[in-house]
């Protein structure tokens, strides 16, 4: 221990001097380099042993802790938490374009030798654990392609006594596997790579690199360590005959993990600082993160002071930061590299969401109604693997958008309607009451348009002013669109959750009063919904009647209304508009459930509110919206 701590000194006070002592020249690293001269590593994390950095786009980061078979979670503010223990022995991890995230679980004593994910509710899903039968040997890295298909190696380090993956002649397979659907697992590469461990998949799916690290066992001396590339087919196997070598680290400590940055530059973790023999020397590449072009020019050399280091990752607000796994510790250094806000090529553990192309416009023209640029960038924060209700919020939002979701043709009613995500006027629950929403309105064969209105609250406003002028202008643009979209104009409704229950209602009763000026030709298509669906709608009772800004009258549309008795937010809310537009005589119905409180979406559940979809449904049929097409 004594030694390891003089040898940590050592390397803290020679970092600087490491590039010069591997023998490279900065000018001889090409003038592509990502990190800017004198940006310094910076420690973030001290654990046992640190693998597996995968981040996440709530500001954390996690990893794997081997040594204590655990995986642990360090907070956007510095704190470090045990995520899931034991572990199975988790090695690599990466979160899936669901923010679910997916861990190796290897072999030894405890590993479980498996692939699982991590889903948004905690539970854990198997995704592969047996190829033909037979465990595997320890899988330890994973990528990710565009299409959600999944990648991991299957190396085997130390004891070689339970070996069970051998190929037809009985020689063992250290191989690559990809997961196509939970249990549907197909082998891509057996001998082309004699121990494969990091894996990475280049912008486009074009192809995949594999890293082959050969360090102890019988082939350990002299054994390969070298990074592949290989050209990936469009369905998801590799061309053996385009095997290219990238770089070659000789005798020295070979690569183990890697990540792409946006321009297509590897980031590969290699290299010690002391030997290890008799297997593996240290005459050149020392310990740190080798930046290689495709080609296999070595562009920068990031040194860090430990001699286990194995893997990294990109992450922070603008995915600039390289997190590093190395020793006990995890690292970040910032770098240069292009915004990586598209997500970097294989590391999906930034994207917001992998929704299929769908269109998606801007709500106004050009300036938006009163709009300052006072408030912070919008910001999609995704849930905590493991939430207890797991909902994707949409923050700081100035710039308002329209995203269409369409039905399948065979499905299509020609009905159409606006979705307002709830949130209290501060967020917007994105997915529990927006996108899934939309999902289901698609499935009964209406045309869904999820809004994306103005939040938080603007100061000095009523809390509802910019949002209703968002909602009007929408409702407008939509009925505007109904030729090109085809949409029927005079079957599209509006349908909001909390306070986007309010925004929907507000909508409903001030259709004759546009809260902003007309912009262009859009605003002459008339702003009032046909219908409205209302869940659990927030703020529209106040004292002994409905707020001031719910104005019912004959003309408004019919309601359909789904609220809990235990909400917090009380059904009074639903009742007391009810109660109008029953004395306004307007179509109205209204279902009060017994249990569910609040913000139930439309998942299901034990309460009986989740049933509210099929009888809102049987109401939209019985009321005509959603009547076949003309």
């Amino acid at each position: 221990m004594l030694r390891t701590v003089y040898r940590v000194r050592a390397l803290c006070c020679l970092i600087g001097a490491l590039v010069a002592a591997a023998g490279w020249s900065p000018a001889a690293l090409g003038d592509e380099r990502p990190i800017a001269p004198g940006t310094r590593l910076r420690e973030e994390a001290l654990v046992a042993f640190t693998e597996g950095p995968a981040w996440h786009a709530t500001g954390n980061v996690y990893f794997s802790d081997i040594a204590n078979n655990r995986i642990m979670r360090r907070d956007r503010n510095g704190g470090l938490h045990v995520f899931r223990s034991p572990s199975g022995r988790t090695n690599g991890n990466l979160f899936d374009p669901q923010g679910r995230l997916i861990s190796c679980e290897g072999g030894g004593p405890e590993g479980n030798r498996r692939v699982t994910r991590t889903e948004l509710d905690g539970t854990l899903t198997v995704l592969a654990n047996s190829y033909e039968g037979k465990k595997f040997n320890s899988p330890n890295d994973l990528a990710i392609d565009s299409q959600g298909r999944i990648y991991f190696s299957d190396p085997r380090y130390g004891s070689r006594t339970d070996i069970e993956q051998l190929d037809a002649e009985g020689r063992e397979v250290e191989g690559v596997y990809r997961i196509d659907a939970p249990g549907k697992v197909s082998r891509i590469i057996t001998h082309e790579a004699d121990r494969p461990n990091g894996l990475a998949i280049s912008a486009g799916d074009k192809y995949l690199y594999v890293v082959d690290n050969v360090n102890d066992g019988p082939r350990g001396l002299g054994g390969n360590r070298k990074l592949w590339c290989f050209d990936l087919r469009p369905d998801g196997t590799v061309d053996p005959a385009s095997r290219r070598l990238v770089f070659d680290w000789g005798t020295d400590r070979g690569p183990d993990g890697m990540a792409l940055d946006q321009e297509g530059r590897l980031y590969v973790t290699a290299g010690f600082n002391f030997p290890n023999p008799p297997v593996e020397t240290n005459a050149r590449y020392k310990a740190g993160v080798y930046i290689l072009s495709h080609d296999g020019q070595l562009l920068q050399f990031i040194p860090v002071p430990a001699d286990m280091i194995t893997n990294c990752t990109f992450g922070g607000d603008d995915l600039r930061t390289l997190y590093i796994t190395a020793g006990h510790r995890l690292w970040s250094i910032r770098t240069t590299a292009p915004d990586q806000a598209g997500g970097a090529a294989g590391q999906t553990n930034a994207a917001p969401e992998q929704a299929a192309e769908r269109l998606t416009l801007n709500v106004w023209p050009g300036d938006v109604p009163g709009e300052k640029g006072q408030i912070g960038a919008e910001n999609l924060r995704l849930p905590e693997p493991g939430a207890a209700r797991p909902v994707k919020r949409y923050e700081n939002v100035s710039q308002p958008t329209l995203t269409l979701y369409q039905p399948a043709a065979e499905l299509d009613t020609g009905a159409a309607v606006v979705v307002c995500p709830g949130g209290g006027y501060n967020i917007l629950a994105w997915d529990l009451e927006g996108t899934e929403v939309a999902e289901w309105l698609n499935s009964i064969g209406v045309t869904a348009i999820v809004l994306k209105y103005r939040v938080p609250r603007r100061a000095d406003l009523p809390k509802h002013l910019a949002p209703l002028q968002d909602a009007q202008r929408a409702l407008s643009v939509v009925r505007s669109k109904a030729a090109e979209w085809k949409i029927d104009p005079r079957r599209i409704g509006i349908l909001g959750f909390s306070a986007g229950g309010h925004l929907s209602a507000a909508a409903c009763t001030n259709f004759d009063q546009r809260q902003y000026e007309p912009v262009d030709a859009a605003d002459q298509a008339s702003c009032r919904p046909d219908f409205a669906v209302l869940v659990y709608p927030a703020y529209l009772n106040e004292g002994e009647g409905l707020s001031p800004e719910i104005r019912v009258t004959e003309q408004t549309p019919p309601i359909f209304f789904a609220h809990a008795g235990d909400d917090r937010i009380g059904p009074e809310n639903s009742i007391a508009l009810y109660l109008a537009l029953k004395k306004a005589k307007v179509p109205a119905e209204l279902h009060v459930y017994a249990s569910g409180g609040h913000g139930f979406g439309l998942r299901p559940s034990e309460h009986p509110c989740s049933t509210w979809p099929e009888s809102c449904e049987r109401w939209l049929r019985s009321q005509g919206w959603l009547k076949a097409r003309e």
